[in-house]
């Protein structure tokens, strides 16, 4: 019996369950320098990201607002044209960038982390100022409403990205982290490849759609899938030869022969073997890149008789019957640096005889009946030809 009872006992003993020991409580954890530790014991934004998001927001706010064609004081305007001057900076250093985060990842000897950190700071400011700069130049109006569209938004996505780059990297510092977050150079990357279609829209919006491709070699174009195009020769204001008749109904409007410059060209002229008027390639020539059909400047076209005579936003530009009093010839004789010269400075500029050419059909009263379609006409009879 006391042996049963003793192995009872140490049965008994045995089978007691002795709780878990009691884990002690985690510390909480402390603040990195600068910032504060809640109640909850969690940390508030640190004030970097809340800038990187008010900077955001008021980019996104300025570049949807450009997009209403707001009259805008001149000063803004004067603000805004500094924006071709700036925009090849944050391109540079973006790209500079890149090739100093790959020299610093393949060569553990080389310690560029002090230039990354110079290029990504003014590449973050420099992006910011072009995009706003770029908003501020687009509220003047005058450019292709569909190129403008993509190079406003490419534009501000790229400063966009910028911004949210230079927050993560400040994060990560802020940690301490020895590595820098697979976010920031996953940004860099979406940053350099905008910056080819907002720059490819950015010089269409300039110089016209189609200016970078204009002059491909044909077997490139056939490469990339596109079919070949010949360029189209600037006519020769020489190889013209005009129509000795003048419209029975214009000839009263022709002015006194001492009151023109150069002899006086036909109203009727045109281009031998067409239907074009003979001052229309002057105008699609000179004048064509910012007032044709992909590009109107001010609202004005001048690749057709009809558009010209319509004018621009700011009233007619061709008076029929006085070319001294059609603002197209005035800007045309006002001195290069003048800021009103068109041609611009830089742009190829008519020669004296184009001018005349010019003067003297607007001096025999010009109506615009001539021709119906002289656009239409002229882009048939170019393909007829190529």
């Amino acid at each position: 019996m006391k042996a049963a009872r003793r192995y009872d006992a140490v049965f008994m003993t045995a089978s007691v369950e002795h709780p878990e020991p009691i884990p002690p409580a985690e510390p909480v954890p402390a603040a990195p320098p600068g910032e504060k530790i809640s109640e909850t014991g969690k940390s508030p934004p640190p004030l970097f990201a809340i800038v990187a998001f008010v900077v955001t927001v008021l980019l996104f706010a300025t570049a949807f607002l450009s997009g209403f064609g707001f009259k805008v004081p001149d000063q803004v305007t004067f603000v805004g044209r500094f924006h071709p001057v700036l925009l090849h900076l944050p391109i540079g250093l973006l790209v500079g960038l890149l090739f100093v985060e790959i020299t610093n990842g393949l060569l553990s000897s080389a310690d560029l982390r002090p230039a990354a950190w110079t290029l990504l700071w003014l590449t973050c400011v420099s992006a910011v100022l072009t995009a706003l700069l770029g908003a501020f130049l687009a509220m003047g109006g005058d450019y292709n409403e569909d190129t403008l569209f993509w190079h406003r938004w490419l534009g501000t996505s790229v400063a966009i990205v910028t911004v949210w780059m230079l927050a993560f990297r400040l994060h990560a510092r802020s940690r301490k982290a020895k590595k820098t977050p697979f976010i920031y150079y996953a940004l860099l990357v979406v940053a350099v490849g905008l910056i080819g279609p907002a720059g490819h829209n950015g010089g269409s919006l300039t110089h016209g759609k189609g200016y970078l491709l204009r002059y491909m070699p044909d077997s490139i174009r056939g490469m990339i899938g596109l079919a070949p195009a010949a360029v189209d020769e600037p006519i020769e204001i020489d190889e013209l030869e005009f129509v000795e008749e003048e419209p029975p109904e214009l000839e009263e409007a022709a002015p006194p022969a001492d009151e023109i410059s150069a002899e006086p060209v036909p109203a009727g002229a045109v281009i031998p073997g067409s239907h074009v008027p003979a001052f229309l390639p002057i105008l699609q020539h000179y004048c064509g890149a910012c007032h044709g059909a992909a590009k109107q400047k001010g609202d004005l076209r001048l690749d057709s008789l009809e558009a010209a005579l319509r004018g621009s936003h700011d009233g007619p530009v061709i008076k029929p019957g006085s070319a001294e009093q059609s603002p197209l010839i005035q800007r045309m004789l006002l001195p290069l640096e003048h800021e009103d010269h068109m041609p611009p400075d830089g742009k190829p500029q008519p020669g004296e005889d184009d001018i005349a050419v010019l003067r003297s059909w607007i001096d025999a009263g010009e109506s615009g009946e001539a021709a119906p379609d002289e656009t239409k006409i002229l882009e048939d009879e170019e393909a007829a030809g190529q």
